[in-house]
């Protein structure tokens, strides 16, 4: 069974980190997690021992990339081959292909 105790000081100096103790073990925090240089991490420790490799990516992240690549992920099998949404033939051994389900296919259950 999984608990929580929260603990909070009022009229104290403002803290934006947050420690996880084990309720058994002794006082020392197993995780802390929070706010550091406006930046939410899970591990405070593990972001301050690498923070020097955390910068700005290079590319934008799409969250469209499924239906950017649609036209190319979902195949159809036809005399053999995969058939791509190019009407390209793609032959493919059926240990690599994965199901493929979209939301708009939960709606026509």
């Amino acid at each position: 069974m999984e608990s929580a105790l929260f603990f909070c000081q009022l009229n104290a100096i403002p803290s934006f980190n947050c420690n996880e103790y084990n309720f058994y073990d002794d006082n020392q925090s197993h995780i802390n997690f929070g706010w550091v240089n406006s930046k939410f991490v899970s591990n405070t420790s593990h972001y301050l021992h690498t923070k020097e490799i955390d910068g700005v990516c290079p590319f934008e992240w799409r969250q469209g990339v499924k239906h950017d690549c649609s036209k190319i992920m979902e195949l159809d099998k036809a005399n053999g081959f995969y058939v791509n949404g190019l009407n390209e033939e793609i032959k493919l051994e059926d240990g690599l292909i994965y199901g493929f389900l979209k939301s708009s296919d939960l709606k026509t259950l």
